[in-house]
């Protein structure tokens, strides 16, 4: 009988702990304080699937907090990765020099902390001080309450969404424009194909699983939303404290739990709860994306 190596799993045995510890362990742990009616200490009373119920049939503000969600990521992920393809465009173009400082000048927003990104915004978009309505007011412009009205609140967060990940997509996309061939754009020039339709034809369908990728990758991302719209509507920064926003239009599943857990009634278990079924939905987001798209790929 062939003796295994145990070399190998001696050295990712440490990762393993740590996954374990780190990555199974709170969510098994969530799921089970989501059938308790725990205060995150010391009661761990049994009772069932009522958070559950609670939850689905009895609060309205988890189906709001999932409805903003989907509404925010839909208002920023689709231009950040259109805009993201056609700045990678010109990035990658040959006759643009500088290619690296313009791709780091990209991605700085991305590497930047939440908190700095929402003070930027709550200093550009502040109804009394912020330099947008100063502009406003200097060229005779009635000054806009962007934080204190639903829709335009929502605009600054996917505002502030699309260009803190606009980065990470240009990132992605120009890595990936070099595996387009060469040699077919070479020759679908001497065939007389111009720009446009070397784009259409060629480029557009190699990139085609990368987009899917972003779209994917974004839209779960979106569902971790919390620090931008918590920090922009925190009260230290804009001055305005409400939680979710302007009749909550900005308050996100993440931000919502967060409140269930820490605000003013901390019911934990009710927090299991919502966090179990967000894990649930992004669980299921992910499974229908992949056969959707692979159903796709196989009639083609």
């Amino acid at each position: 009988m062939r003796k295994t190596d145990k070399t190998p799993y001696i050295f990712i045995f440490p990762f393993f702990i740590g996954f374990c510890l780190f990555n199974i362990f709170p969510i098994i742990y969530t799921f089970f304080i989501s059938f308790t009616n725990s205060n995150g200490i010391n009661s761990f009373d049994f009772v069932g699937a009522s958070n559950y119920a609670k939850t689905l049939f009895r609060d309205q503000y988890f189906y709001k907090s999932l409805y903003n969600t989907v509404v925010i990521a839909l208002m920023y992920i689709p231009a950040s990765i259109i805009f993201a393809f056609l700045i990678s465009l010109l990035i990658n173009n040959k006759y643009t020099y500088f290619k690296k400082t313009f791709q780091v000048i990209a991605f700085l927003p991305y590497i930047i902390p939440s908190v700095c990104i929402a003070f930027i915004f709550a200093m550009l978009f502040d109804t009394k001080v912020g330099y947008i309505n100063q502009i406003f007011s200097f060229f005779g412009l009635k000054r806009i309450d962007w934080l204190g009205f639903p829709l335009t609140a929502r605009f600054v967060v996917s505002l502030m969404l699309f260009w803190k990940n606009i980065g990470f997509n240009i990132l992605i996309i120009s890595s990936s424009l070099s595996s387009v061939p060469q040699k077919v754009l070479e020759a679908a020039e001497l065939d007389g194909a111009g720009s446009f339709k070397k784009l259409v034809y060629i480029v557009l369908p190699t990139l085609k699983p990368i987009i899917e990728f972003l779209l994917l990758i974004n839209f779960v991302n979106a569902f971790c939303l919390i620090e931008e719209p918590l920090l922009l509507f925190s009260g230290w920064m804009s001055g305005i404290s409400i939680v979710g926003g302007p009749q909550r239009s900005v308050l996100t599943t993440l931000w919502y739990l967060y409140d269930k857990a820490y605000g003013t009634t901390s019911e934990i278990g009710v927090a299991g709860a919502i966090a179990a079924l967000q894990f649930t939905i992004i669980i299921l987001i992910v499974v229908l994306y992949s056969k959707i798209f692979k159903r796709k790929r196989d009639t083609l």
